[in-house]
């Protein structure tokens, strides 16, 4: 910061809306970090304390350092003088003037920031949520495309890992920049899940001051970025805090919602093999298309009159699960499967508390069948999708299918719920949510929408819970040759 901007930085008007930028600080820290409570304008004012003490010392020292250092110094070679005049003296002189810049030039960036924050509180802006290890990588980019010059459009709340920055703050670095540095989760999805929940608080607050600060409501757009690699912190931090670190409802604000994948090499090494039973492929290169053609044979249309549903093909001599509310209480319905053949299907059995009806498809043999999986293996942030065919569409073509993450789990009548942030259409209930490795893990069941951020999501009866209720049924002899 040159001579010119320190001025700029002190004689620039503040309307009263500027931030405490020490305070907004503090609430960035990590849990536990020390926090150093003196604020900028107390050192200074303990430099002026301090300078007033060495004046007034001064004035009874000099005189006696005015007498003695000349006669020391006549009494010592010519060197030894010249050294001490024009080496050792204009050093101290530089080394009291340097840091009385250091400490004038941090109250100026200070003023700098606060004077800033003022100017774009009521502007329209990006908003960028970046967690993991490619917080800081994100962030420098930002600044090596600005070049340093401040971009009012953009603003940045970050999570990477303490590891990384040992300090969390709030700075210019092209854009607006809040750290909140967050426990590095290299170990277990469960352990990273734990660090979130432990930190959940501690960052709210400072998430809410960081909007305050920077006059949120008038995000125009929101960015959510998961780096994907080795560890688990960016997918956590993602997961669980979701709702919570938006501008989505902050003065009114409705801001445009995006979710962007980011992968570095490291994540190759992260991806567990599919040849070890119940071990979930996260590989997101697994591309919708393929999944798509691997599993629209097992998915098929469920009419029962002017209600339209999907189900899921579990046996190869037509055995269909699908939603009781999907077949209500009919006796047979129409069932249409994925390569275009149709047949009538007798309601087996149905359990309206579990939402869960067994079909036979009369005449059907070798049909294609669903590859059982263990939803047990399930974590949060766990890479899904969903299929189904939406009312909207008519019975041409193949299923669709949204790609998504494991967002929540709860319990409700002693069986497991699945939240994903998939959002499917009407007609896709029956639907299965499957693994990236094709393997069945739920039954989709319904859709609702997050009151706080606005956003779908899909619930799903977890894939045991479902095998559970059908154990129960009056099972036909084909049951027995259910795909595990």
């Amino acid at each position: 910061m040159n001579g010119r901007a320190m001025l700029q930085a002190y004689f620039s008007l503040k309307q009263g809306k500027a931030p405490n930028l020490p305070k907004l600080e503090q609430k960035l820290q990590p849990p536990g970090t020390k926090i150093r409570k003196r604020n900028t304008w107390q050192l200074a004012l303990a430099a002026i304390v301090l300078a007033g003490l060495m004046f007034m010392l001064f004035r009874r020292v000099i005189p006696i350092v005015s007498e003695q250092v000349p006669q020391l110094l006549s009494s010592q070679p010519a060197e030894l003088q010249l050294i001490g005049i024009f080496l050792v003296l204009p050093a101290l002189a530089g080394a009291v003037g340097y840091g009385i810049y250091r400490l004038f030039s941090r109250l100026a960036r200070q003023r700098a920031m606060e004077v800033y924050l003022e100017s774009i509180h009521d502007a329209k802006k990006l908003m960028v949520y970046v967690s993991g290890s490619g917080a800081i990588g994100f962030t420098k980019a930002v600044e090596r495309i600005s070049q340093g010059k401040p971009i009012r459009e953009l603003l940045v709340f970050a999570h990477p890992p303490v590891v990384a920055i040992k300090k969390g703050s709030i700075r210019l670095m092209g854009a607006v920049t809040a750290y909140a540095p967050v426990q590095y989760a290299m170990g277990s999805h469960k352990a990273a899940r734990s660090a979130r929940i432990a930190e959940g608080d501690q960052y709210s607050q400072g998430h809410q001051a960081f909007l305050e600060a920077t006059g949120s409501k008038e995000t125009a757009v929101e960015w959510s970025m998961i780096h994907l690699g080795k560890g688990h912190t960016s997918i956590t931090c993602h997961t669980e805090w979701e709702t919570a670190r938006s501008t989505t409802g902050y003065g009114g604000a409705k801001p445009k919602r995006f979710v962007v994948l980011v992968r570095d090499s490291t994540f190759e090494d992260s991806i567990l093999s599919n040849e070890k039973p119940g071990v979930i492929n996260t590989d997101v290169d697994a591309s919708a298309t393929s999944i798509q053609e691997d599993i629209a044979p097992v998915v098929v249309r469920v009419r029962n009159d002017g209600v339209v549903g999907s189900g899921v093909v579990i046996d190869t001599d037509g055995l269909v699960i699908t939603n009781a509310h999907v077949v209500k209480d009919a006796e047979s319905v129409t069932v249409r499967f994925g390569d275009g053949t149709e047949s009538t299907a007798i309601v087996a059995e149905r359990d309206t508390d579990a939402d869960v009806a067994l079909l036979s498809c009369i005449g059907v043999n070798g049909a294609t069948s669903v590859q059982r999986g263990d939803s047990s293996t399930l974590n949060h942030g766990d890479l899904i999708a969903a299929f189904g065919y939406p009312a909207d569409k008519d019975d041409q073509g193949a299923p669709t299918v949204d790609m998504g993450v494991v967002t929540k789990f709860f319990s409700e009548n002693e069986r497991t719920h699945i939240q994903s942030s998939v959002s499917v259409s009407p007609g896709c209930s029956g639907g299965p949510l499957v693994t990236l490795d094709g393997r069945f893990v739920g039954l989709i069941t319904s859709t609702h929408t997050d009151t706080e951020g606005d956003v779908k999501r899909t619930l799903a009866l977890s894939s045991n819970d479902v095998f559970s209720v059908i154990s129960n049924f009056n099972p036909k002899d084909s049951m027995a040759n259910v795909a595990d």
